[in-house]
Protein backbone atom coordinates (compact mmCIF):
# COMPACT_ATOMS: atom_id res chain seq x y z
CA UNK A 1 0.00 0.00 0.00
CA UNK A 2 1.35 3.15 -0.66
CA UNK A 3 1.24 6.08 1.74
CA UNK A 4 -1.05 8.65 1.27
CA UNK A 5 0.77 11.20 1.15
CA UNK A 6 0.14 13.13 -2.30
CA UNK A 7 -1.17 16.52 -2.95
CA UNK A 8 -4.83 16.13 -2.22
CA UNK A 9 -4.57 14.20 0.85
CA UNK A 10 -2.30 16.95 2.43
CA UNK A 11 -4.70 19.48 1.27
CA UNK A 12 -7.33 17.63 2.93
CA UNK A 13 -5.60 17.29 6.48
CA UNK A 14 -5.03 20.78 5.99
CA UNK A 15 -8.97 21.88 5.44
CA UNK A 16 -9.10 20.02 8.72
CA UNK A 17 -6.88 22.49 10.50
CA UNK A 18 -8.60 25.42 8.74
CA UNK A 19 -11.93 23.74 9.73
CA UNK A 20 -10.97 23.88 13.29
CA UNK A 21 -9.60 27.37 13.06
CA UNK A 22 -13.04 28.38 11.93
CA UNK A 23 -14.55 27.42 15.03
CA UNK A 24 -12.77 27.20 18.51
CA UNK A 25 -8.90 27.95 18.81
CA UNK A 26 -6.63 24.62 18.24
CA UNK A 27 -4.14 25.57 21.10
CA UNK A 28 -2.65 28.61 20.82
CA UNK A 29 -1.71 31.46 23.35
CA UNK A 30 -2.91 33.65 20.80
CA UNK A 31 -5.35 32.49 18.05
CA UNK A 32 -6.19 34.37 14.79
CA UNK A 33 -8.43 36.85 15.03
CA UNK A 34 -11.64 35.67 12.68
CA UNK A 35 -10.19 38.11 10.15
CA UNK A 36 -7.07 36.66 9.87
CA UNK A 37 -8.86 33.21 10.32
CA UNK A 38 -11.10 34.41 7.20
CA UNK A 39 -7.65 34.88 4.92
CA UNK A 40 -5.88 31.42 6.08
CA UNK A 41 -8.87 30.03 4.85
CA UNK A 42 -8.86 31.42 1.60
CA UNK A 43 -5.17 31.36 1.24
CA UNK A 44 -5.45 27.15 1.63
CA UNK A 45 -7.49 27.76 -1.40
CA UNK A 46 -5.37 29.83 -3.33
CA UNK A 47 -2.19 27.26 -3.15
CA UNK A 48 -4.85 24.27 -4.04
CA UNK A 49 -5.50 25.93 -7.32
CA UNK A 50 -1.95 26.72 -7.56
CA UNK A 51 -1.30 30.09 -6.33
CA UNK A 52 1.02 28.80 -3.85
CA UNK A 53 3.14 32.07 -3.22
CA UNK A 54 0.71 34.23 -2.67
CA UNK A 55 -1.19 31.80 -0.15
CA UNK A 56 3.01 31.68 1.72
CA UNK A 57 2.48 35.94 1.41
CA UNK A 58 -0.73 35.34 3.60
CA UNK A 59 0.89 33.36 6.13
CA UNK A 60 3.82 34.91 7.21
CA UNK A 61 1.35 38.27 6.66
CA UNK A 62 -0.28 36.86 9.61
CA UNK A 63 2.75 35.38 11.73
CA UNK A 64 4.06 38.83 11.57
CA UNK A 65 1.67 40.02 13.83
CA UNK A 66 0.71 37.11 15.29
CA UNK A 67 4.41 34.97 15.83
CA UNK A 68 2.79 32.45 18.07
CA UNK A 69 -0.73 31.31 16.09
CA UNK A 70 -0.02 27.42 15.48
CA UNK A 71 -2.81 27.11 12.91
CA UNK A 72 -0.91 30.01 10.60
CA UNK A 73 2.39 27.25 11.11
CA UNK A 74 0.27 24.42 10.12
CA UNK A 75 -1.27 26.23 7.31
CA UNK A 76 2.33 27.34 5.61
CA UNK A 77 3.72 24.22 6.21
CA UNK A 78 0.79 22.89 4.22
CA UNK A 79 1.36 24.62 1.37
CA UNK A 80 4.92 24.64 1.08
CA UNK A 81 4.27 20.95 0.79
CA UNK A 82 2.18 21.48 -1.79
CA UNK A 83 5.33 23.26 -3.51
CA UNK A 84 7.28 19.83 -2.88
CA UNK A 85 8.99 21.91 0.28
CA UNK A 86 9.38 19.07 2.31
CA UNK A 87 12.20 20.69 4.77
CA UNK A 88 10.34 24.36 5.08
CA UNK A 89 7.09 22.04 5.80
CA UNK A 90 8.65 20.13 8.50
CA UNK A 91 10.20 23.33 10.20
CA UNK A 92 6.83 24.71 10.37
CA UNK A 93 5.62 22.06 12.16
CA UNK A 94 8.67 21.72 14.49
CA UNK A 95 7.53 25.43 15.22
CA UNK A 96 3.73 24.24 16.60
CA UNK A 97 5.13 21.20 18.22
CA UNK A 98 7.47 23.63 20.31
CA UNK A 99 4.58 26.16 21.14
CA UNK A 100 2.33 22.31 21.96
CA UNK A 101 4.06 19.68 22.37
CA UNK A 102 0.70 17.65 22.61
CA UNK A 103 -0.65 18.88 19.16
CA UNK A 104 -0.87 15.26 17.79
CA UNK A 105 -1.92 16.65 14.20
CA UNK A 106 1.42 18.82 13.76
CA UNK A 107 3.19 15.27 14.50
CA UNK A 108 0.86 13.98 11.77
CA UNK A 109 2.08 16.22 9.55
CA UNK A 110 5.34 15.96 10.34
CA UNK A 111 5.85 12.24 10.05
CA UNK A 112 4.50 12.61 6.43
CA UNK A 113 6.68 15.42 5.41
CA UNK A 114 9.85 13.23 6.77
CA UNK A 115 9.07 10.34 4.64
CA UNK A 116 8.76 12.75 1.05
CA UNK A 117 12.35 13.80 2.49
CA UNK A 118 13.68 10.50 2.28
CA UNK A 119 14.40 10.08 6.28
CA UNK A 120 11.99 6.91 7.25
CA UNK A 121 13.59 6.80 10.51
CA UNK A 122 13.06 10.19 11.68
CA UNK A 123 9.10 9.58 10.65
CA UNK A 124 8.82 6.50 12.33
CA UNK A 125 10.40 7.78 15.81
CA UNK A 126 7.74 10.75 14.85
CA UNK A 127 4.82 8.10 14.71
CA UNK A 128 6.32 6.75 18.03
CA UNK A 129 5.55 10.23 19.95
CA UNK A 130 2.11 11.13 17.77
CA UNK A 131 0.57 7.59 18.90
CA UNK A 132 2.01 8.16 22.59
CA UNK A 133 0.38 11.35 22.29
CA UNK A 134 -2.96 10.47 20.87
CA UNK A 135 -3.07 5.95 21.38
CA UNK A 136 -6.65 5.86 19.23
CA UNK A 137 -5.51 7.31 15.92
CA UNK A 138 -6.27 4.25 13.49
CA UNK A 139 -4.60 6.43 10.48
CA UNK A 140 -1.89 6.76 12.46
CA UNK A 141 -1.08 2.95 13.37
CA UNK A 142 -1.73 2.52 10.05
CA UNK A 143 1.16 4.72 8.36
CA UNK A 144 3.77 3.58 10.74
CA UNK A 145 2.45 -0.05 9.50
CA UNK A 146 3.37 0.85 6.20
CA UNK A 147 7.05 2.27 7.28
CA UNK A 148 7.49 -0.76 8.79
CA UNK A 149 6.28 -2.90 5.89
CA UNK A 150 9.02 -0.42 3.60
CA UNK A 151 12.04 -1.89 5.75
CA UNK A 152 11.37 -5.44 5.54
CA UNK A 153 9.30 -5.66 9.14
CA UNK A 154 6.19 -7.67 8.29
CA UNK A 155 5.69 -8.57 11.88
CA UNK A 156 5.57 -4.94 13.17
CA UNK A 157 3.54 -3.51 10.14
CA UNK A 158 0.99 -6.66 10.75
CA UNK A 159 0.87 -5.56 14.51
CA UNK A 160 -0.36 -2.17 13.62
CA UNK A 161 -2.57 -2.50 10.96
CA UNK A 162 -4.15 -4.93 13.65
CA UNK A 163 -4.02 -2.09 16.29
CA UNK A 164 -5.61 0.02 13.79
CA UNK A 165 -8.69 -2.51 13.67
CA UNK A 166 -9.02 -2.88 17.09
CA UNK A 167 -9.59 0.90 17.39
CA UNK A 168 -11.55 1.02 14.24
CA UNK A 169 -12.93 -2.10 12.70
CA UNK A 170 -14.43 -0.33 9.72
CA UNK A 171 -10.88 0.98 8.64
CA UNK A 172 -10.70 0.67 4.80
CA UNK A 173 -7.01 1.65 4.92
CA UNK A 174 -5.84 -0.81 7.53
CA UNK A 175 -7.86 -3.70 5.87
CA UNK A 176 -5.75 -2.73 2.89
CA UNK A 177 -2.61 -2.35 3.88
CA UNK A 178 -2.92 -5.16 5.79
CA UNK A 179 -4.06 -7.07 2.39
CA UNK A 180 -0.65 -6.05 0.91
CA UNK A 181 1.35 -7.62 4.28
CA UNK A 182 -0.25 -10.82 3.95
CA UNK A 183 -0.17 -10.93 0.20
CA UNK A 184 3.81 -9.98 0.51
CA UNK A 185 3.79 -13.38 2.82
CA UNK A 186 2.14 -15.34 0.17
CA UNK A 187 -1.32 -15.37 2.00
CA UNK A 188 -3.12 -15.08 -0.70
CA UNK A 189 -6.89 -15.95 0.41
CA UNK A 190 -6.14 -13.50 3.70
CA UNK A 191 -4.86 -10.79 1.07
CA UNK A 192 -8.51 -11.35 -1.08
CA UNK A 193 -10.24 -11.35 2.21
CA UNK A 194 -8.87 -8.06 3.62
CA UNK A 195 -9.16 -6.51 -0.25
CA UNK A 196 -12.98 -7.41 0.13
CA UNK A 197 -13.46 -5.84 3.61
CA UNK A 198 -11.71 -2.67 2.45
CA UNK A 199 -14.02 -2.44 -0.45
CA UNK A 200 -16.91 -3.29 2.36
CA UNK A 201 -16.03 -0.38 4.13
CA UNK A 202 -15.24 1.89 1.49
CA UNK A 203 -16.04 1.25 -2.18
CA UNK A 204 -14.50 3.96 -3.43
CA UNK A 205 -11.00 2.86 -2.04
CA UNK A 206 -8.75 2.99 -4.91
CA UNK A 207 -5.84 1.16 -3.13
CA UNK A 208 -7.90 -1.75 -2.70
CA UNK A 209 -9.07 -1.81 -5.93
CA UNK A 210 -5.86 -2.40 -7.88
CA UNK A 211 -4.63 -4.18 -4.97
CA UNK A 212 -7.82 -6.79 -5.47
CA UNK A 213 -7.25 -6.69 -9.32
CA UNK A 214 -3.76 -7.65 -9.65
CA UNK A 215 -4.64 -11.00 -7.89
CA UNK A 216 -7.68 -11.63 -9.61
CA UNK A 217 -5.75 -11.04 -12.84
CA UNK A 218 -1.93 -13.03 -11.93
CA UNK A 219 -2.45 -15.49 -9.09
CA UNK A 220 -0.92 -18.71 -10.22
CA UNK A 221 -3.52 -20.19 -8.70
CA UNK A 222 -6.52 -21.20 -11.14
CA UNK A 223 -8.85 -21.27 -8.45
CA UNK A 224 -8.28 -17.86 -7.63
CA UNK A 225 -8.30 -15.53 -10.91
CA UNK A 226 -11.12 -14.41 -12.44
CA UNK A 227 -10.51 -12.11 -14.96
CA UNK A 228 -13.61 -10.26 -15.50
CA UNK A 229 -14.20 -9.12 -11.72
CA UNK A 230 -10.11 -8.12 -12.12
CA UNK A 231 -10.89 -5.78 -14.84
CA UNK A 232 -14.11 -4.73 -13.20
CA UNK A 233 -12.07 -3.42 -10.28
CA UNK A 234 -8.94 -2.15 -12.30
CA UNK A 235 -11.25 -0.21 -14.22
CA UNK A 236 -12.69 1.55 -10.72
CA UNK A 237 -9.10 2.12 -9.97
CA UNK A 238 -8.48 3.80 -13.02
CA UNK A 239 -11.73 5.75 -12.93
CA UNK A 240 -11.05 7.35 -9.04
CA UNK A 241 -7.33 7.74 -9.90
CA UNK A 242 -8.51 9.94 -13.10
CA UNK A 243 -6.18 7.34 -14.95
CA UNK A 244 -3.05 9.15 -13.54
CA UNK A 245 -2.05 6.30 -11.12
CA UNK A 246 0.57 3.78 -13.22
CA UNK A 247 -0.11 1.09 -10.38
CA UNK A 248 -3.77 1.14 -11.20
CA UNK A 249 -3.01 1.34 -15.23
CA UNK A 250 -0.80 -1.43 -14.59
CA UNK A 251 -3.72 -3.73 -12.90
CA UNK A 252 -5.79 -2.79 -15.75
CA UNK A 253 -3.20 -4.29 -18.10
CA UNK A 254 -2.97 -7.55 -16.45
CA UNK A 255 -6.46 -7.97 -16.26
CA UNK A 256 -7.05 -7.28 -19.63
CA UNK A 257 -4.54 -9.75 -20.60
CA UNK A 258 -6.31 -12.50 -18.33
CA UNK A 259 -9.26 -12.23 -20.70
CA UNK A 260 -7.09 -12.59 -23.99
CA UNK A 261 -7.57 -8.76 -25.00
CA UNK A 262 -3.43 -8.41 -25.61
CA UNK A 263 -4.04 -5.05 -27.55
CA UNK A 264 -5.54 -3.53 -24.34
CA UNK A 265 -3.37 -5.20 -22.34
CA UNK A 266 -0.29 -3.21 -24.34
CA UNK A 267 -1.75 0.28 -24.51
CA UNK A 268 -2.24 0.48 -20.52
CA UNK A 269 0.99 -0.87 -19.80
CA UNK A 270 2.64 1.60 -22.01
CA UNK A 271 0.28 4.24 -20.22
CA UNK A 272 1.66 2.81 -16.69
CA UNK A 273 5.07 2.31 -18.02
CA UNK A 274 5.34 6.07 -18.82
CA UNK A 275 3.93 7.30 -15.97
CA UNK A 276 6.26 5.07 -13.64
CA UNK A 277 9.34 6.61 -15.17
CA UNK A 278 10.84 8.01 -12.18
CA UNK A 279 10.60 4.87 -10.29
CA UNK A 280 12.86 2.45 -11.18
CA UNK A 281 11.80 -1.04 -9.35
CA UNK A 282 8.18 -0.21 -10.91
CA UNK A 283 9.32 0.84 -14.25
CA UNK A 284 11.31 -2.09 -14.45
CA UNK A 285 8.30 -4.55 -13.19
CA UNK A 286 5.36 -3.50 -15.52
CA UNK A 287 8.02 -3.07 -18.32
CA UNK A 288 8.60 -7.25 -18.19
CA UNK A 289 4.61 -7.31 -17.94
CA UNK A 290 4.46 -5.69 -20.99
CA UNK A 291 6.84 -7.57 -22.64
CA UNK A 292 4.61 -10.73 -21.58
CA UNK A 293 1.69 -8.83 -23.15
CA UNK A 294 3.10 -7.85 -26.68
CA UNK A 295 4.03 -12.14 -26.33
CA UNK A 296 0.02 -13.08 -26.25
CA UNK A 297 0.88 -14.13 -22.54
CA UNK A 298 -0.92 -13.10 -19.36
CA UNK A 299 1.03 -12.18 -16.12
CA UNK A 300 1.84 -14.93 -13.62
CA UNK A 301 2.88 -13.83 -10.09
Amino acid sequence: MQLRIRTCAIVALAWGVAGAAAGDPVGSPTPASDADRGRMQAALFQAAVGQADKALEIYDDVLAHNPDCVEAFKLRGTVHAIKKDYARAVADCDEVIRRDATDSSAYQMKALFLVQLGKPAEALATFDKLIGIDPTNAIAYVQRGVLHDRAGHREKALADYDAALEINPKCADAFAARAGNHKNRGEVAKAVADYRAALASDGNHSEAHTGLACILSRCKDNTVRDGKEALEHAKRAVELTQGLNYLALDALASAYAELGQFPAAVGAARKALDLARNNFADHQAIRGRLSEYEAGRPCRE
